[in-house]
């Protein structure tokens, strides 16, 4: 017998059973992790779509949630050559991406990008080089 022949009720065939392959999250469950984070706002009082980490450990750990430990993960590089990697998820519009430099305002530290530009939405999560001071302004 095969594992599947195991698992299988005697009542049922083989051929309708589907074996279903793990999933992305949904990009409203990545949303929801991430807009838990610390949010910054600009000068007016609006959401700028950046949200803040305390540090590369917990950027990390952040980026191993939201792509179920890097399922799916392709490497890449940035416009200026540096490494990156993301993965697009199960929706076909949604792309992760850990980007490990980022801008001169952020010291260059790794950044999480999230970009679906069919439904406008983008967040950014960086390390918050301020720490306790307001967030990156």
């Amino acid at each position: 017998y095969s594992k599947i022949e195991q698992i299988i009720d005697k009542n049922k065939n083989k051929k309708d059973v589907k074996i279903l392959k793990p999933q992305s999250l949904s990009r409203e469950e990545v949303l929801e992790i991430v807009d838990n984070l610390e949010k910054v706002f600009n000068r007016n009082g609006k959401d700028t779509g950046i949200r803040l980490v305390k540090d590369k450990q917990e950027l990390d750990k952040l980026w191993r949630e939201i792509t179920q430990s890097e399922r799916g993960v392709k490497p890449d590089v940035d416009n200026k050559g540096n490494p990156m990697k993301y993965t697009i998820l199960d929706d076909k519009q949604t792309r992760i991406q850990y980007r490990t430099h980022s801008s001169n305002a952020s010291n260059n530290l790794p950044t999480i990008d999230i970009h679906n530009r069919e439904l406008k939405v983008q967040r950014k999560i960086h390390i918050d080089i301020h720490q306790n001071k307001g967030g990156i302004q």
